[in-house]
């Protein structure tokens, strides 16, 4: 429906800019590639339903992403506003002068199998940071004597605070999670409103994955919750729809002989 269409394109515009506008330059650059597969699979999806590319559908496809694009580059280079392209153009972008990944790779035999502890990451570091020999290379002054209270890795941070057993355990939570709605995605029997939202899922935490490479996101509590939420929609039960009501279920595993109120959710139609 037209409304419809209306309010959740408004929605996404609304991202896209927070995106813009938000400080990472790293965080927008991976924004703007999801937003360019999510949008190229919406143009595809809808030609095949349609069966033909009405030449109409492709101009104002092609209008939207103009619009959008103008209105990132006027709020981005006319504006006085602090955005990733202002710090980008000031600071420019090099990852591997983002950080002393060689200290955190000297920290993380030492954390062992337990590590050294969630949140201690601060206080362990600077004792690295103080002995450590860079020899006679050039490196960031920042790498000497600046404050991490986070390391710009997330994975070597996880190692280091949980060590290889906890890294493990957090690793088959989210691979498995990942794994499974990728498989779910491509199940046949998947109805199509849980189809995009698994690849929406997907997609997202591929993103903030990526982003961890070279910072750390999901050390940040807003974003944990986020990740948590995506995983579960990917770990969830199994999937079924309904042809009668339109209406997508999870079904919960239930003993036989055993019905209670409860078996099935709405999960989204």
């Amino acid at each position: 429906r037209h409304w419809r269409k209306a309010l959740w394109s408004s929605g996404l515009f609304v991202l896209v800019m927070g995106i813009q506008l938000n400080p990472s330059r790293a965080g927008w650059f991976i924004g703007v590639i999801l937003g360019l597969i999510l949008g190229v699979k919406i143009f595809l999806s809808d030609g095949k339903r349609q069966n033909d590319f009405n030449p109409k559908s492709v101009l104002a496809f092609a209008m939207t992403v103009a619009l959008v694009l103008l209105a990132i580059g006027s709020i981005s280079f006319l504006g006085n506003w602090e955005t990733s392209w202002g710090r980008f153009n000031i600071l420019g972008f090099n990852p591997a002068d983002r950080s002393p990944t060689e200290i955190y790779l000297r920290m993380a035999p030492d954390a062992g199998v337990m590590g050294f502890g969630p949140g201690t990451f601060s206080t362990i570091f600077p004792s690295y940071q103080e002995t450590y020999d860079f020899g006679t290379r050039a490196v960031p002054l920042f790498w000497k004597d600046g404050f991490f209270e986070h390391a710009h890795e997330d994975y070597l941070e996880t190692l280091i605070e949980w060590g290889y057993l906890g890294s493990l355990s957090w690793s088959v939570l989210v691979i498995g999670g990942i794994a499974r709605g990728v498989m779910r995605y491509f199940q046949k029997q998947t109805s199509f409103s849980l189809r995009w939202l698994l690849l929406c899922s997907l997609l997202a935490l591929s993103g903030t994955l990526t982003h961890a490479l070279i910072d750390f996101p999901l050390q940040i509590a807003s974003i944990q919750l986020y990740v948590f939420v995506l995983l579960g929609i990917c770990w969830g039960g199994k999937f079924s729809f309904s042809q009668g009501d339109g209406l997508c279920y999870v079904t919960q595993n239930v003993p036989k002989g055993r019905r209670s109120v409860g078996d099935s959710e709405m999960f989204g139609g």
